[in-house]
């Protein structure tokens, strides 16, 4: 209602200077878009207020290859771009232009790097819009018993799966790395030790040895789902990438009273 009532200020203020025509106020939106699918289909000559986006700009008529095309009819500036400026208020300048933001944790730049660039990545051109509503009112006449949010999360897949030139400025690879110890048990990819000896006698002889998980290894904590793969050594005594390295002949680890050793 405030867009149709501003628009007759416009008409009576800015745009009635020789100009012979009506302004009509129409019930809904669903009768403009059908009006103006009307009169386009016909060329014949028109103006009307659209705004974007809207499936006006996402329709496309029998026998063509794109979209309706509309020419933006200039206006004087709202110099301060607001509703209260003096010109709007006596409707003698353009609506004011709403921004279109992106809003992020700045904390995302260090605790999720990946997400960060996406966001600062992450841009639609006006095409992509019109295309996902233009998918939108395929799926609505196509599938009756879908809700609105399931028809609209329907155009955004579809988008998805045949657009690639936008979404290809989107893609991050996210790489995390988790302390895993291999089945083959090669010391290089391991972090600590994932078995003990229950005495000092089983270390020296190489028997009885005592498997983990490697979550619970020993003189080695990896970090995990870090982006870079990191072995943090617990003890002072045992240093290197996995942890492992110590005095030359040091055999265990040995399980003490309380602690390993």
């Amino acid at each position: 209602y405030a867009i149709s009532e501003y628009s007759g200020k416009l008409v009576n203020n800015v745009l009635d200077d020789g100009l012979n025509w009506t302004f009509a106020a129409l019930k809904s939106e669903g009768a403009l878009t059908d009006f103006v699918v009307d009169l386009y289909s016909k060329r014949l000559p028109f103006i009307a207020n659209l705004y974007s986006p809207h499936l006006d700009f996402a329709m496309k008529l029998e026998n063509m290859t794109g979209y309706m095309q509309f020419e933006r009819v200039a206006l004087p500036r709202n110099p301060n771009n607001d509703v209260q400026d003096t010109c709007y208020l006596e409707g003698q300048c353009t609506f004011p232009l709403s921004p279109l933001l992106k809003i992020g944790n700045p904390k995302m730049q260090k605790e999720f790097p990946e997400m960060f660039a996406f966001l600062l990545d992450f841009q639609m051109t006006t095409n992509d819009v019109n295309d996902i509503i233009a998918y939108h009112q395929e799926s609505s006449e196509m599938y009756l018993n879908l809700t609105e949010h399931e028809l609209w999360i329907n155009a955004t897949c579809k988008w998805l799966k045949q657009t690639e030139e936008t979404t290809d400025e989107w893609h991050q690879d996210i790489n995390r790395y988790d302390c895993i110890f291999d089945q083959d048990n090669n010391e290089n990819n391991h972090c600590g030790f994932n078995y003990y000896y229950k005495s000092f006698q089983d270390a020296q002889n190489d028997e009885n040895v005592l498997n983990i998980e490697w979550y619970n290894s020993i003189a080695g904590k990896c970090s995990n789902d870090s982006d870079q793969a990191l072995c943090n050594c617990s003890n002072e005594y045992f240093i290197g990438d996995t942890c492992r390295s110590s005095c030359p002949g040091i055999i265990g680890p040995i399980e003490d009273k309380d602690h390993f050793e």
